[in-house]
């Protein structure tokens, strides 16, 4: 068994599609977590779907297509895909292509030392850190005395680094401002999880409806945390989202974060139901596609506060 980011596969036992150059890898999901009820085992069968062609074979086959569009194309098919190196089984997500550079280019290490791609790939990970946006929207003519932040995209191995390094300097702006010292609240919020809950009605196994909180047993002994059903899938098994607070100057009460979080749910331009996270995490995705597949640079002050991006 051969560990693929955090779940293990046998490749050697993989079934190979050789007319759609596709492999799939039989593995398992192992997951150990220590909750308020006890310590939980999950072991769920999985599969991997892996290409068979390599970057460099997919780049030829487009280059022999289409010539003149060359470098659009494999712009267009290649960034945003996820590739796998075989020689460690890790994944990497392609954000970019800079044809200006050749694998024997150098670049600087944040330890000084200067190493070509080919020996970072060969002997190294691909380090990468979030950038934590952080915007201030003055509607009132005054600041607020109490922030509540939502953040996307963090796992529980970056908990750490939230509360040690993105929170400080979030609350470092606050020095810009004289005599500004609000209170805060960081949530982080987690939509990738396989936690899965339901509801037993007349002997049958139905999503719970919309609204349903879970804040015991199996949530974390470590944080502050809570699993939120906001939506209603009119298909399949609806999943919930996590909620884990990491800091909580304001004092707001469990029951507070699950109401607030609860309607801002509600709060989704154009649609008269909920959506699965709170509508600012949504707006963000937006903006953030728009800006880096359309605009590519920072848009207009005018447009700061209206949802051009929607």
């Amino acid at each position: 068994m051969n560990l693929v980011g955090r779940n293990f596969f046998e490749p050697a036992q993989a079934t190979i599609i050789q007319h759609y150059r596709l492999q799939i890898w039989p593995g398992y999901s192992v997951s150990i977590r220590k909750k308020d009820g006890g310590l939980f085992l999950l072991v769920d069968p999985i599969h991997k779907v892996i290409r068979s062609d390599s970057v460099l074979n997919f780049m030829h086959s487009i280059y022999k297509q289409s010539l003149s569009s060359f470098q659009d194309e494999c712009t267009k098919q290649l960034v945003g895909n996820v590739v796998i190196t075989r020689y460690n089984n890790r994944t990497y997500r392609i954000d970019d292509i800079d044809w200006n550079k050749t694998p024997r280019d150098s670049f600087t290490l944040a330890s000084g030392q200067e190493i070509t791609f080919v020996d970072y790939y060969r002997v190294g990970g691909l380090k990468t850190g979030d950038l934590f946006p952080f915007l201030l929207a003055q509607m009132n003519h005054c600041l607020p005395k109490k922030i509540v932040v939502y953040r996307d995209g963090v796992s529980d191995s970056q908990l750490d680094t939230v509360l040690k390094y993105e929170i400080p300097q979030m609350q470092k702006c606050f020095d810009t401002f004289e005599n500004y010292q609000p209170s805060m609240v960081v949530v982080v919020v987690q939509k990738q999880i396989s936690t899965n809950f339901y509801a037993l009605t007349a002997e049958q196994f139905t999503s719970p409806p919309p609204g349903t909180v879970i804040d015991h047993t199996v949530t974390s002994s470590d944080w502050q945390d809570f699993f939120l059903l906001a939506h209603c899938s009119r298909q399949g098994c609806s999943i919930p989202t996590r909620y884990i607070c990491v800091l909580n100057t304001a004092n707001l009460s469990c029951e507070h974060l699950q109401r607030l979080t609860f309607k801002l749910c509600h709060l989704y331009w154009n649609w008269p139901g909920t959506v699965r996270v709170p509508a600012p995490c949504k707006y963000a995705h937006k903006l953030a596609f728009l800006s880096g597949q359309v605009l590519h640079h920072e848009p207009s002050a005018q447009l700061c506060d209206k949802l051009f991006f929607l």
